[in-house]
């Protein structure tokens, strides 16, 4: 669907409402549950609308025995114990509404086509203490060690190039703190969300690490965090055209966090200094 034909697009996500979002609804709420009863989530959406797209793992975690790694606005992150590979994200109790922020990321990834989208991999649900946490891989280097998010590579670059070596494409450093790599990478970042329709609405720069999701693939930018409609009845993951066009907005957030150029026709990123 072309960008400069809305009467199409706008047929489109009329059409969808109909047949797709209400009869939907309609078969979740007169369901019965689903097949492997889970405990409720605090707060928010019906328990089938959660656990009828993710499996619930068995056990029960405690949050006080783990290692907090990460936080944002509605959650915390923590490492689990023997499981390096794995991260557990809680939402924390004072969250508007806990279980939508899971439904949220759980109903983009199943909308997306993974592994193409730029996301870890969502393996189910653990019940805690503050509701259901979401168990996702974890993004690492490729030795192990903690990924760098999009922020600290801003740093590290810039402060790496007064060591840069002369004639060496790999090791030249963009100015406003970006070098050559990671550009590249975000550039490649952005191709891979359009091409497997998945949906963010945030693009904070420490929602964005660069490192691998399991060993041997290469280096990339991975959402950990931001992705999914904040809308309960999403029509932008169900017709792309509608998303498309609120997506490129909300990449311009990139670019006033790093000083880079963001172009919109092109989807690339570019440095105006070069």
């Amino acid at each position: 669907i072309r960008k400069n034909s809305p009467p199409l697009c706008h047929s489109l996500m009329r059409r969808a409402r109909r047949s797709l979002i209400r009869p939907a609804m309609n078969a979740l709420t007169l369901s019965g549950g689903v097949s492997n009863p889970a405990p409720r989530p605090p707060l928010g959406l019906p328990r089938r609308l959660i656990y009828a797209h993710i499996p619930t793992l068995p056990g029960y975690l405690d949050t006080s025995d783990l290692t907090q790694i990460g936080e944002g606005s509605e959650r915390v992150t923590y490492a689990i114990q023997g499981a390096p590979h794995l991260v557990a994200k809680v939402t924390k109790p004072d969250a508007a509404d806990g279980a939508f922020v899971v439904f949220r990321e759980v109903r983009a990834a199943r909308n997306a086509a993974w592994p193409a989208a730029p996301i870890p991999p969502l393996y189910g649900l653990q019940q805690t203490a503050f509701g259901p946490a979401l168990i996702t891989g974890r993004v690492t280097a490729p030795t192990g060690a903690p990924a760098p998010t999009l922020s600290q590579l801003l740093g590290t670059d810039a402060a790496a190039a007064g060591a840069r070596q002369t004639g060496n494409a790999s090791n030249i450093i963009f100015p406003r703190g970006l070098s050559l790599r990671h550009l590249d990478a975000l550039n490649q970042f952005v191709e891979r969300l359009f091409d497997s329709r998945l949906y963010a609405h945030d693009f904070n720069p420490d929602n964005l690490m660069f490192g691998i999701r399991w060993p041997g693939e290469r280096e990339a930018f991975i959402a950990v965090d931001g992705f999914g409609d904040r809308k309960r009845l999403s029509r932008r993951e169900l017709v792309w055209c509608s998303a498309r066009d609120k997506m490129l907005a909300h990449l311009r957030k990139i670019e006033k966090r790093t000083a880079l150029t963001w172009n919109p026709d092109r989807r690339i990123f570019t440095n105006p200094s070069l």
